[in-house]
């Protein structure tokens, strides 16, 4: 599995390419700048089978007009349709455990709390966590359709994820890639679900 990290927007985005040997592709997260995505995409010759949202919020899926024509699937949580700006056709993964495209297995980790639909992908070891989870914090729980308990218990799901297990967050707050170890050690917030 490879993977490519694109930082987009005023907002320090991260949108991630994830793909196999065979260049089966798929995008996590369609936030700005989508012609820079696509070149991206183009430049390595990479065949986008669909698009994985992370959540509702604007700022991860504004691009996504963009694409809707040009990929068979958008991937979404039903319960953060309310949050789109843009009304996209999409699939709902709110009952689906996993996906496979290509050789890829996306497992899908339910983590409502920064809001309803809140979506982590794991494949091969490597999580997707749009904004449950930041170096050293977790996304807000302070807007519409947040949930601050919920957000806990996504958390304790988290942390019983493999120790070993990479993390790549939905903005480039103090970075993007991280680990589990690190973050049990050091984030405030999961250390919260040890209470």
């Amino acid at each position: 599995m490879n993977i490519k990290a694109i930082k987009v927007g005023e907002m320090e985005n991260m949108c991630y390419l994830v793909w196999d040997k065979d260049k089966n592709a798929i995008l996590i997260d369609c936030s700005w700048e989508a012609e820079k995505i696509e070149k991206e995409i183009k430049n390595m010759a990479l065949d986008l089978k669909a698009i994985f949202l992370t959540h509702g919020h604007f700022d991860h899926t504004n691009a996504c007009k963009y694409f809707s024509g040009k990929v068979a699937d958008i991937y979404m949580d039903k319960k953060d349709e309310f949050l789109l700006c843009d009304k996209i056709k999409f699939s709902d993964i709110s009952t689906l455990d996993s996906i496979k495209i290509g050789e890829m297995e996306i497992n899908i980790i339910h983590t409502p709390g920064h809001s309803p639909g809140s979506t982590c992908y794991l494949i091969d070891g490597r999580l997707f966590s749009g904004d449950t989870i930041f170096i050293g914090s977790c996304g807000r729980v302070d807007l519409p359709g947040s949930n601050p308990e919920d957000m806990k218990k996504s958390l304790v799901k988290i942390s019983k994820l493999p120790i070993e297990t990479i993390i790549y967050t939905g903005h480039f707050y103090e970075g993007y890639e991280t680990n589990l170890a690190s973050e049990l050690e050091n984030n405030s917030c999961l250390k919260m679900t040890e209470l």
